[in-house]
């Protein structure tokens, strides 16, 4: 169970703490490592894992590790495909992600999510503890009464507003409002007017979250997290296309699962 926000603020005091403890201290040891460092590692890690399969099979190594959370799936082969991997080379494949020793990363996560690389929007351990230091007791709120997992939630909060509850974003006729992007024009008994809609989602975050977390729950899917996330964040994925700016579902999914251990590492597991 994620630990409570007062924990960043033991985080975030540590530096001032131990200068003060310094000259108590027993003999120097080692200091842990940043969260940076632990990322890289976590990344590294993974990499060695699938990079040797991924380079013998042609693909990529988010492909590898999508694949690999996929093997008990009656519809591997129709995901491989989907994927990019041509059928002579499915077998052979599937019996190397199937050798590993935890195909599913339960050593790392419970989910399939991808592994932590270069994030295009770049992001760092600030952002985290300012959004979670304001938000987090409301998210941990909000996801435990649905059922959900909080790092889950906070880290679609992260990625889809920065913590932001003014976040507003119009294209197409959809309006994503606030700290977890809710679609605004689905929901006419917010308000007359979408401005009246996108004054409420913005101005109470907790119907905000809710809300986040109602649609969470309708599509969670612990065995496959990636279609989770994909499922609330862009239902239209599954058909296939260009997703904009993005590019495809990976797109997406790596800047959420950087944000997903970075706040991982930050709040407990």
């Amino acid at each position: 169970m994620p630990k409570h926000w007062g924990t960043l603020l033991i985080l975030a005091l540590g530096v001032s703490l131990s200068t003060l403890t310094s000259a108590l201290a027993a003999p120097e040891t080692d200091p842990d490592p940043t969260l940076e460092e632990k990322v890289k590692l976590e990344s590294e890690a993974m990499q060695g894992i699938f990079g040797p399969i991924a380079k013998r099979h042609g693909v990529s190594v988010d492909v590898a590790m999508h694949l690999a959370t996929q093997l008990g799936s009656r519809t591997w082969g129709k995901t491989a495909t989907e994927a990019g991997v041509p059928v002579k080379r499915q077998k052979p494949l599937w019996q190397d992600l199937n050798a590993l020793p935890h195909p599913n990363f339960d050593q790392l996560t419970p989910y399939n999510l991808l592994a932590p690389a270069k994030d295009r929007w770049g992001l760092t351990p600030k952002e985290a503890l300012k959004g979670w230091a304001k938000f987090g007791s409301v998210i941990e709120e909000v996801a435990i009464a649905h059922d959900l997992d909080p790092v889950i939630l906070g880290a679609y909060v992260w990625t889809e507003s920065n913590f932001d509850t003014n976040q507003y974003t119009t294209a197409r006729g959809l309006h994503a409002v606030g700290l977890g992007s809710v679609q605004a024009q689905y929901f006419p008994t917010l308000g007359v007017t979408m401005p009246d809609r996108v004054r409420r989602l913005q101005q109470d975050p907790r119907l905000n979250l809710t809300l986040t977390a109602r649609e969470f729950k309708a599509k969670w899917n612990p065995q496959d997290m990636f279609g989770t996330v994909m499922d609330v964040w862009y239902p239209a994925w599954r058909r296939g296309g260009k997703i904009p700016n993005l590019g495809n579902a990976f797109g997406y999914m790596q800047l959420y699962s950087n944000r997903y251990f970075w706040l991982l590492e930050l709040v407990g597991d």
